[in-house]
């Protein structure tokens, strides 16, 4: 809606009413989305990692599902970029084209995991790669592993109280 306010041509303002919106609007648009709060970025970080062991449990034993995953995990990834970097999205035909005037690098790997006649597991490796230019900022992809530090507990026998 900024956007579309902020380039806009007013046809009739008697008041001024529409050119103090117009203003508003570009400022909203210039200043960009707002920055990611913390529950967002842990989002970002956990939904991609789960969305990559999803690829990677697929990867080398069904081709069509991976693609598919590919095809579904790309758009969520590099509209992350935009929210991350702080830009507004642009259409979807444009986007590659958009998205290489400012990251070069992550245009290119999101083509490359698009590449029709490439194969499964190379666009896998591009989508891979693309994540983690894209989470760097975040500190990467969320970690799946849980380590935990365990406590020696001492033996108890049956018939003990504990009172004594």
């Amino acid at each position: 809606m900024p956007h579309l306010c902020t380039t806009g041509h007013i046809v009739f303002d008697p008041q001024g009413l529409m050119a103090i919106l117009q203003a508003e609007a570009r400022a909203v648009w210039d200043a960009g989305p707002p920055h990611l709060s913390n529950r967002e970025r842990w989002q970002f970080r956990y939904h991609a990692a789960d969305l990559l062991r999803d690829l990677a449990d697929v990867e080398t034993i069904d081709k069509q599902r991976a693609a598919f995953l590919i095809g579904l995990i790309l758009p969520k990834i590099i509209n992350q970029h935009y929210r991350i970097s702080r830009r507004w999205l642009c259409k979807p035909k444009r986007l590659f084209n958009h998205l290489g005037e400012w990251d070069m690098k992550a245009a290119g790997l999101a083509r490359r995991a698009c590449e029709d006649g490439a194969d499964v597991s190379d666009r896998c490796a591009a989508l891979r790669a693309l994540v983690d230019h894209v989470l760097a900022p975040l500190g990467g992809v969320m970690p799946m592993e849980w380590r935990t530090e365990w406590e020696s507990l001492e033996a108890t026998s049956a018939g003990s109280n504990s009172a004594d």
